[in-house]
């Protein structure tokens, strides 16, 4: 994977995780 992928990848988990941290708090990576 290149550097740029992983960036987006991991904002993309992050947005994620915020947005159903209260739903699910088991999604956190």
């Amino acid at each position: 994977m290149s550097d740029v992928l992983n960036k987006v990848v991991d904002i993309v988990c992050g947005q994620l995780s915020v947005d159903k941290a209260d739903v699910n708090p088991n999604l956190h990576l």
